[in-house]
């Protein structure tokens, strides 16, 4: 909880949430 960290915690977050969405759709797809 970090806010000097914050930007490369945010960062993770939304590699986290952008893989995430990209198996679902790839799920989806199949």
């Amino acid at each position: 909880m970090g806010i000097k960290m914050g930007s490369k915690y945010r960062m993770s977050i939304v590699a986290f949430i952008v893989a995430f969405v990209i198996g679902f759709v790839i799920v989806e797809f199949l």
